[in-house]
This record gives structure tokens, C-alpha cells and sequence, in this order.
């Protein structure tokens, strides 16, 4: 071989292994800067007849005084048909979940490295939530049947309702570590078209006097506003969720006096409140003529930093 393909060849192979040596481990900033993005995102496209399912609480215990227990059901497999509790999309599009994940939620803090997973959920159209009915009978147990003879099912207090939630980003969770002044799940969304709920209808199913309801054919909330209608607005929503330990083991049957599910409602609407579009209020049953429609404007729940709505969520 002559001597010029030779050097030619060794050059080569130095240059190569010094650049395979020279090479050094590339973090996350780095590669988002090749890339363009880093993290995960997954994409939940649903069937177009939407998830379905139906829930038993069981009560084991009932109420004070009560001689068995009971057992809540949301959506009810029994009834003709199935009245499950649905979840769809309006039309095209994905739920879509962007998982990113930091050392440190919490650089301004010395000294500690404070590690995080963020999800961010977004709804590619409105979605769409049935309720399912909502009814009590009398509890077997977890995992087992309800019974069938004799029946001891009431009929649906509470019918099955159509929720809608317009489409957009609609909150981010936080595990791990949380920012400061944050929360487990952070909710800072503009619902499009504001929520809606369609078909409410709360029964008076037993007693001397029995078979009305309280109905409405359609609820619609969004931004307050007197000069528009709900639906040409939409509904901003602040809301953040936590789950606090319980400090002191309350005597039954009175529940704890803290901890639980912490729903903390710090901005429904403008920070003048929300508008309520009540449509085809009933009282008694479908045969009842309705009443008229009524509005409710500037429904403050929490738009005040220092008095926000608090739901505590806990057993008893």
C-alpha cells in the first residue's frame, strides 16, 4: 500500500477515536437543546361510545341508630340497559398528558434539591362526563353481588346528569415535591363555553309523599356578565386539591376534625363571580309545567387571596 494511503488511513482513525473519546454526557438542558423537547406525552384517544363504569361505596357501618349497612351506587348495572357513568370527548381530538420532570422545583431555596414530576393534562375537544344515576341499597359487602330478591335498591335519587367541560389545559399535578406556594394539583384553566350540566334531576323517592323532583333541563355556568349570555363566555377556574394527614384520631362516630381530600376553590369566574343560567326549572315531576328559567349573577364562591371556599373530604 503506499505510504500517502497509509497516513491517510491512520489520520482517520485518530480522528475518529479522539472525537469518540472527547464525547461527554449530555443532560436534560442539553438535549431539549438538540432536540427541541424533552419529557414524556402521552396521547388517550377514547372510544367514540366513551369509557363506562359503575361504583358501590359501601358503608359498613351505616348512621347512628342504623341496624345495617349501606351502600351508595353511582351508575347502576342492574338498570335496563346499564346507566354507567361516561366519559367522551365532544369530537376529534386526545386527552393529552405532558410529563416533565425537575432536580429542584425549588431553586430559590439553598441548599436542598427538591425533586418533582409535573403532569400537565389538556383536553384536545370538551369533555363530556354522564353521571350515572345515583341510588342506595342495602350492602353485601365489597366485591360481592347486590341483592336481587328481595330487591332493596331504591329507585334513582339523583338522575343521571351530562357534565361538559370545555376544552383547553386544564390542570397540572405535582408529585414528589411541590413549588413553593403550590399544590398537589394545580387548576388555572378557561373552560370554553364555560361548564355545563344538562338533565339535573334531584327525586323524592320515598315517604308518605313520594314521586316528585326538583329539575332543571339545562345549568350553565361561566364569567359573570350582565350584558352576555353563558355560552358567548367562558368560565375561568382557580382551584387547587391537597391531601392533609390527620393530626389527632377523632372518637367515633364524629370525624376528624382535620385532614382529608382539601378542595380549595380560590377563583370561579372573574374575580367578580360567576353568572348561573338555570333553564327549565321543574318542581314536581316532567308533567309540571316549569316555573321559567332563572339566572344567578355574580356567584362569588372565592375570588377574595385571603377568603377562599374550602371542601373537606373525609371519613367518618
Amino acid at each position: 500500500m503506499p505510504l500517502f494511503k497509509k497516513f491517510a488511513i491512520a489520520t482517520a482513525i485518530a480522528i475518529i477515536s479522539s472525537s469518540a473519546f472527547a464525547m461527554n454526557i449530555i443532560d436534560d438542558e442539553d438535549l431539549a437543546e438538540v432536540t427541541g423537547q424533552d419529557g414524556i406525552s402521552v396521547g388517550i384517544t377514547l372510544p367514540v361510545s366513551g369509557l363506562s363504569f359503575s361504583t358501590i361505596i359501601h358503608d359498613a357501618d351505616g348512621y347512628t341508630g342504623a341496624t345495617s349497612a349501606g351502600a351508595l351506587i353511582l351508575g347502576d348495572p342492574r338498570a335496563a340497559g346499564g346507566s354507567y357513568v361516561k366519559t367522551k370527548l365532544a369530537s376529534a381530538g386526545e386527552i393529552m398528558l405532558n410529563i416533565d420532570s425537575t432536580g429542584d422545583v425549588d431553586p430559590a431555596t439553598p441548599l436542598t434539591k427538591q425533586a418533582a414530576v409535573k403532569i400537565n393534562i389538556t383536553l384536545g375537544s370538551a369533555l363530556t362526563i354522564t353521571t350515572g344515576t345515583l341510588s342506595v341499597a342495602a350492602s353485601n359487602g365489597l366485591g360481592a353481588a347486590l341483592n336481587t330478591a328481595p330487591v332493596d335498591q331504591t329507585a334513582p335519587f339523583l338522575n343521571s346528569m351530562d357534565i361538559t367541560i370545555g376544552a383547553g389545559s386544564l390542570m397540572d399535578i405535582y408529585l414528589g415535591n411541590e413549588p413553593v406556594g403550590g399544590h398537589m394539583i394545580d387548576i388555572n384553566t378557561s373552560l370554553s363555553g364555560g361548564l355545563t350540566i344538562a338533565n339535573f334531576s334531584l327525586n323524592d323517592t320515598g315517604g308518605t309523599v313520594t314521586g316528585g323532583s326538583i329539575s332543571a333541563t339545562q345549568i350553565k355556568m361561566c364569567d359573570t356578565n350582565a350584558t352576555a349570555a353563558c355560552g358567548a363566555t367562558n368560565l375561568q377556574v382557580k382551584a387547587n386539591v391537597d391531601i392533609a394527614s390527620t393530626a389527632v384520631a377523632p372518637v367515633a362516630p364524629a370525624a376528624p376534625a382535620t385532614g382529608g381530600l382539601i378542595l380549595t376553590l380560590a377563583q370561579v369566574g372573574t374575580t367578580s363571580g360567576m353568572d348561573v343560567e338555570v333553564t327549565g326549572l321543574k318542581f314536581g315531576s316532567t308533567l309540571s309545567p316549569a316555573i321559567g328559567n332563572v339566572d344567578i349573577v355574580g356567584f362569588a364562591l372565592g375570588n377574595n387571596a385571603a377568603d377562599f371556599t374550602k371542601i373537606r373530604i373525609v371519613g367518618h
